[in-house]
C-alpha cells in the first residue's frame, strides 16, 4: 500500500510541476504592453457588433491590433531567445524519463507511467518541430499582414 502512495505522489508532482512550468511560461508570454486609450477606442468602436463596418473602416483598427501584437511578440522571450523554446522540450523529455524509470521500476502502476511518458514525449516532439517553429516566425507574419493592410487600403490607414 505504501509504495502504491508513492506512484500517486510521483504522477502528482509530476503533472503539478509540469502545469507550473507551463504556466510560468504562459504568464511571461502574455506580458503585453497596453494599447493607448485612442487605439483601445477605435479597435471597440470598429469591432460593434451592431455597427456595420466596411473593410476600409475596419483597417485603422486591424493596423493598431497588429502594431500591439507585433510590439508584444518582439518583447517576448519566446522569439527573442532560443534556449527559452528548447526548455520545454527538453523538460517533457525529462518527465518522460522519469515516467518511464517509474513504470520500469513500479508494477501496480506501470501503465499508468508509460501512458504519461508516451504523453510527455508526444508533446515535447510537437512543442520541439512544431510550436517552436511557429512562434520563431510570428514577427514575420506579423509584419507581412501589416504591409497587406497598407497595400490594400492605402494612406487612409497610415495614421497608426
Amino acid at each position: 500500500m505504501h509504495h502504491q502512495n508513492n506512484d500517486v505522489l510521483i504522477l502528482v508532482l509530476a503533472i503539478a510541476g509540469s502545469l507550473a512550468v507551463t504556466t510560468v511560461a504562459v504568464l511571461v508570454a502574455f506580458r503585453m504592453r497596453e494599447l493607448s486609450s485612442r487605439e483601445r477606442r477605435h479597435v471597440q468602436w470598429a469591432t460593434m457588433r451592431r455597427r456595420p463596418v466596411s473593410a476600409a473602416a475596419l483597417a485603422p483598427a486591424q493596423l493598431a491590433y497588429i502594431s500591439f501584437a507585433l510590439d508584444t511578440v518582439k518583447r517576448s522571450p519566446w522569439t527573442t531567445t532560443r534556449w527559452f523554446r528548447v526548455l520545454f522540450p527538453v523538460l517533457y523529455v525529462a518527465l518522460a524519463v522519469l515516467n518511464a524509470a517509474a513504470a520500469i521500476q513500479s508494477s501496480q502502476g506501470r501503465i499508468v507511467h508509460f501512458v504519461l511518458a508516451a504523453g510527455f514525449v508526444i508533446l515535447a516532439v510537437m512543442f520541439g518541430f512544431g510550436m517552436s517553429r511557429s512562434i520563431a516566425r510570428q514577427p514575420v507574419r506579423l509584419e507581412r499582414l501589416r504591409a497587406q493592410i497598407n497595400d490594400r487600403y492605402g494612406p487612409a490607414s497610415a495614421m497608426y
